[in-house]
């Protein structure tokens, strides 16, 4: 219904049937789909989007319920590949009564207005046309909530990219070498600069503005080749072990 809103959902019932998410080896957080039916899954990422943390980083989140849920429900194996929204969240790792909640969400996108944007990264030589003929571009946007312990984002973005290569649904855009995932970050947001870089982002350069933003925006691009060095450190350097996932 078109006045729905996250307090009018219903608070789905998973203790026979825990959330389905991934955890890889040596990490503590997990990563899942977001429910768009579930009322705490909804409420959750509401506080996320309206806290006063992450509102200066990303005014494009002033959306109305009816808007929030829409993009809770464009994202899922089903859905526009284009589209990724996933939870971080809480795994077997932590407090029984938190696990599978919400810690954070990790975002991928790529439409119309993101690919006008690209023209600038090409104008001033931080991609080639090649790059974006080739390869499945998309941009990555992410944010924690409050009271998330440290060290969960981190995990949560790099897994995330990983779930989201497997999930894609040419068999082409598998090969995370096909696909390029950009991060924008105003410089003065050293905090998302901190995680992008621990997860394995590398600096290609700033652009003038970006989107409504009339703003230098540093330009981080995805290293699968570091992400993945970063993943097996963090397994205690035990390579076999990178592309398992316990329960989570």
């Amino acid at each position: 219904m078109s006045d729905t809103t996250p307090e009018n959902l219903k608070t789905q019932d998973y203790s026979e049937k825990p959330r389905k998410q991934v955890r890889y080896e040596g990490q503590i957080s997990a990563v899942r789909y977001l429910d768009p039916q579930d009322r705490i899954d909804a409420t959750r990422l509401r506080e996320i989007f309206t806290s006063p943390a992450v509102r200066p980083w990303m005014e494009e989140l002033d959306l109305t319920d009816q808007e929030l849920l829409a993009l809770m429900g464009e994202q899922g194996p089903t859905k526009n590949r284009r589209y990724h929204l996933f939870a971080v969240s809480a795994s077997q790792k932590s407090k029984p009564e938190s696990i599978g909640e919400i810690q954070g969400f990790v975002r991928f996108y790529f439409g119309p207005e993101e690919r006008e944007e690209t023209q600038v990264l090409v104008e001033d030589g931080l991609v080639t046309k090649d790059d974006l003929k080739e390869k499945r571009l998309l941009e990555i946007s992410f944010a924690k909530s409050p009271d998330t312990p440290p060290g969960r984002m981190v995990g949560g973005i790099m897994q995330a990219c990983l779930e989201t290569s497997k999930r894609m649904q040419r068999e082409k855009d598998k090969d995370p070498n096909n696909i390029m995932v950009l991060a924008y970050i105003v410089p003065e947001n050293t905090n998302s600069i901190r995680a992008v870089e621990a997860a394995g982002f590398i600096d290609i350069g700033t652009v003038s503005h970006y989107g409504k933003e009339n703003k230098p925006n540093k330009v981080y691009k995805l290293s699968w080749a570091l992400l993945h060095q970063k993943m097996q450190s963090d397994a205690s350097n035990d390579a076999s072990k990178f592309f398992n996932s316990d329960p989570a």
